[in-house]
């Protein structure tokens, strides 16, 4: 007669069926927490989501696209080395997320590290090449290092890769208003305004660039406009003051 094994001993089943359960388990957990510090970081809760992404990373600390989110989270907070560190380890662990490339040029931007960001920018592109966000961001970084004609094209990449993208358009504008294109300017910014017809900023550009076409008369705000224009902007990011700061995205591998 055969001796069963004692209940605590009985085996289990194969060792890799386990692994593989636990493994699934782990990543239905940091799938779900992940989606939560999603929520919270598109409704601006920044610590909640940041606590999120920090759970993910407990449960697996390669997790690229929790890496990549954290770090743009703490590039929200103005944390940017600890920002570049997380999307650093993102591209380490997927190095082919055009996103995570995108995040990182905006906080190399935001480090007054112009060249790098473009560098990191046009990875992203390669990546994507029709990526509204990257190019868009490639004439921030090629205008903050005086190259205004490239970065003009780098716009007109944009808005031809999103034709109503409003912030593309009116960094188009700035840009070629700067290498006193003044009327090419003028038609930009009247396409950001058709996209966003009560955007202050693009309004007082708007203004300048008729100003610098001979038109003083279209240069005035429309009533309830001219209360809106937006602060002034950081110093460090004074020299070239385009539309916008630079985007991130929430984009995922």
């Amino acid at each position: 007669m055969s001796r069963r094994a004692p209940p605590s001993h009985r085996p289990s089943g194969r060792p890799g069926a386990r692994s593989g359960r636990n493994a699934s388990v782990a990543t239905t957990t940091a799938n779900r927490l992940l989606a939560e510090g999603l929520a919270h970081h598109r409704l601006g809760r920044l610590d909640r989501a940041a606590a999120f992404y920090r759970d993910v990373l407990r449960v697996n600390p390669r997790h690229p696209d929790a890496l990549h989110l954290a770090g743009l989270a703490a590039h929200q907070q103005g944390g940017q080395a600890e920002a570049l560190t997380l999307i650093e380890r993102a591209i380490a662990a997927d190095p082919r997320a055009a996103a995570y490339f995108n995040s990182q040029g905006a906080v190399l931007l935001a480090l007054d590290r112009p060249k790098d960001a473009e560098q990191s920018f046009r990875r992203a592109i390669e990546l994507d090449p029709v990526y509204p966000e990257a190019l868009n961001n490639l004439g921030n970084a090629l205008q903050r290092q005086d190259r205004l004609v490239d970065a003009a094209a780098a716009c007109d990449r944009a808005t031809e890769a999103r034709p109503d993208y409003a912030e593309a358009w009116c960094n188009r504008g700035r840009t070629l208003q700067l290498v006193e294109r003044a009327e090419d300017a003028v038609a930009s910014f009247r396409q950001a305004l058709a996209v966003r017809p009560d955007w202050g900023k693009a309004h007082r550009y708007l203004g300048d660039a008729l100003a610098a076409a001979g038109d003083r008369e279209g240069r005035k705000l429309p009533t309830g406009v001219r209360l809106r224009l937006i602060p002034p902007m950081p110093r460090h990011r004074r020299r070239w003051p385009g539309c916008w700061s630079a985007r991130t995205a929430w984009r995922t591998r």
